[in-house]
């Protein structure tokens, strides 16, 4: 038996991981739900249903400043994805606000409407 014969088997190392995830400990509710719930407010409040990036990191932040920029960049992906995304990206651009985006201050991006027929919660 070589060590490769264990490496499917859960470690005290992954169970932690899972706890000490601070959105979810902090809230009861896994990060991506919290982006989902950010990004339906933000819709909600423009008045064309428009959903600024700068607004739902804002948002992200006011629960933790300490918000982890690659985690929050990354959800943007796969809000956007074919099967179980639930935003369409628009031709409008918008520039990041680098009060709310950690290195990417003017950097261009497009805002991002709801799909049609996507469900607000998970």
């Amino acid at each position: 038996m070589t060590t490769l014969d264990r490496i499917d088997e859960p470690t005290l190392f992954d169970d932690l991981t899972v706890i000490a995830d601070p959105w979810t400990a902090a809230t009861g509710r896994p990060f991506a739900d919290r982006f989902r719930a950010a990004c339906a407010a933000v819709m909600d409040r423009h008045p064309d249903g428009l959903i600024d990036p700068n607004a739902v990191a804002r948002l992200m932040r006011d629960d933790d400043p300490d918000l982890h920029a690659q985690r929050f960049s990354g959800m943007w992906c796969a809000a956007g994805g074919r099967e179980h995304g639930f935003l369409d990206r628009t031709d409008i651009p918008v520039q990041l606000d680098g009060a709310t985006s950690k290195g990417n201050s003017n950097k261009s991006t497009v805002y991002r409407r709801w799909r049609p027929g996507a469900p607000r919660t998970t």
